[in-house]
């Protein structure tokens, strides 16, 4: 599941919608954080940790949504 792409997820409920800004939101924050000089790494890596675990709700999402179009 790792060498997909968020990107290529097409958000399709509020749910989805929801997770995909939570998704950026996280990402924006990661990004900033990097940029700091001095950033704590147990910050950096909860919220790593944080965006992984929505990157997979994501893509199971994408998937079931998929298997109920193809049933």
């Amino acid at each position: 599941m790792s060498d997909r792409y968020v990107s290529d997820v097409v958000v399709q409920s509020p749910y989805q919608e929801a997770l995909m800004s939570r998704y950026l939101l996280l990402k924006s924050k990661i990004r900033k954080e990097q940029s700091k000089p001095a950033s704590p790494d147990y910050y950096l890596k909860q919220l790593k940790k944080e965006k992984l675990v929505l990157k997979e709700k994501l893509l199971l999402e994408q998937d079931n949504d998929n298997a109920r179009k193809v049933s």
